[in-house]
């Protein structure tokens, strides 16, 4: 996926061209990036405000000519990716399937619902939504040791956090808790979520 920058010589834009790269490898290797100097542009103290100075950054780059919605379509095909990978262990493939079937529902609604849909509002859902799973299968690790009911009662955190927090305030309640009621999903949330507000409520709760 390449952004179609206005010019590759322009300094500024070759910066917020690598900017985009390691957005990327944020998205999709949450834990695992290194900060090469280059990208020490302030002093930042962690890497959840690495994230959100680099997703700034982002979004600002987008009106000199960038592709759209380029954090929506790399979140999407990521989890498509990991679902269609036949070596993908199962709980990964469920979360990209949640993944999948969320952000289908955020596009399709979105432009039944709304006179304007701008690619920064799916991008900023999508980059939130990743952020989310990302801390929900880091919790999922950490509680594994406690538990069958303290565990239930971290993974309800998220749930209610889901549930709590709507996008559309959907009426169809069969549609967008269609992974609650199934009972015996890995990611029992709603699909009409602000996934901002989502992981806003959960940090709050796990502090």
């Amino acid at each position: 996926m390449r952004v179609a920058f206005i010019s590759e010589t322009n300094p500024y834009l070759r910066k917020t061209k690598l900017l985009f790269v390691v957005l990327k490898l944020l998205i999709v290797f949450p834990n695992s990036l290194i900060i090469p100097p280059v990208f020490k542009l302030h002093k930042i103290s962690n890497l959840n405000s690495m994230k959100t100075f680099l997703l700034s950054l982002i979004f600002a780059t987008f009106t000199l000519g960038g592709s759209a919605q380029e954090i929506y379509k790399l979140v999407y095909e990521s989890a498509k990716s990991t679902l269609e990978n036949p070596a993908t262990p199962l709980a990964k493939a469920k979360i990209a399937q949640f993944k999948i079937s969320q952000l289908t529902y955020l596009y399709q609604k979105a432009f039944e619902t709304m006179p304007e849909v701008t690619d920064r509002f799916l991008d900023v859902q999508a980059y939130y939504l990743s952020e989310f799973m990302t801390l929900y299968q880091t919790d999922l690790v950490k509680s594994s040791t406690l538990s069958g009911e303290e565990r239930a009662k971290r993974v309800m955190i998220f749930l209610d956090a889901t549930v709590s927090n709507p996008l559309f305030n959907d009426k169809d309640e069969e549609t967008i808790y269609a992974y609650i009621h199934e009972g015996t999903e890995l990611t029992p949330f709603s699909l009409d979520t602000d996934w901002e507000k989502a992981l806003a409520a959960v940090k709050a709760q796990l502090k």
